[in-house]
């Protein structure tokens, strides 16, 4: 495991509690010299600390060693809350597309450790992570939205068209009571759609400050979906799944 994955290991365990070096060398399957070897390293980070034979997180450093594109997401713990459920649903050798919401950049860390895996996504900064890190990767390309720095239009929906993926992540920005998924970018639901037709199974990536809420363009209904990742509870019935 390289050293960026493992650090992200890191960092998610101890925010949650602290951890003996032991603890973290059965958790992560290394041998204790190696977790002695990284605590040393962030240490040197001003990441962590060691008092009395446990390991714990410094103060704000959960966020401090995160890629820059992952580390300035609104809402980052309940982002990376809802990518840590999400990646269950990747397996090795499998072929995943991703838009170029911030919520889905999150997977980033995660998608690290999983094997023979191929990204295709309409974020070039997505793209650049993974593939400076060994992922294959293929990027659409097209009219790059301002600021958010992901590509849209025909161009990138032609380029989604020649792929099918086993899994398709996407987010939104509204989730209504009544399951529907709505946004502000017309064109942005319009790959997401092309996403959705071209994977064998479709999840939504919605963190709790988008709930009870719908916008003018909408997406689907997530009872069309295979799941919505949140990091709350949500009360639809997936069992009614469209055909």
């Amino acid at each position: 495991m390289a050293n960026y994955s493992r650090d992200e290991e890191y960092l998610k365990l101890l925010s949650i509690r602290d951890y003996t070096v032991k603890e973290l060398a059965r958790t992560l399957f290394i041998s204790e010299p190696t977790v002695r070897r990284d605590i040393i390293r962030l240490k040197e980070k001003n990441l962590v600390l060691c008092e009395r034979g446990r390991v714990r997180l410094k103060t704000g450093a959960a966020e401090k060693d995160l890629p820059f594109l992952i580390r300035n997401c609104e809402n980052l713990e309940k982002k990376l809350s809802i990518a840590a459920q999400a990646i269950e649903m990747v397996k090795d050798g499998d072929t995943i597309m991703m838009d170029g919401s911030t919520t889905a950049q999150c997977l980033i860390p995660y998608l690290l450790k999983r094997k023979r895996i191929i990204v295709v996504t309409t974020s070039p900064r997505t793209a650049l992570e993974l593939a400076t890190s060994g992922i294959q990767c293929a990027c659409t390309g097209g009219v790059m939205y301002p600021k958010k720095l992901f590509c849209y239009g025909p161009y990138a929906e032609e380029i989604l068209k020649h792929y099918y993926a086993d899994v398709a992540f996407f987010s939104c920005s509204a989730l209504d009571s009544d399951g529907t998924a709505s946004d502000t970018f017309l064109y942005g639901n319009t790959q997401r759609r092309v996403m959705m037709e071209n994977s064998k199974r479709q999840y939504l990536l919605c963190d709790s400050s988008k709930l009870n809420k719908r916008l003018n363009h909408t997406l689907c209904n997530v009872k069309s979906l295979d799941g919505v990742f949140c990091d709350v509870p949500l009360q639809f019935d997936w069992q009614n799944k469209d055909p």
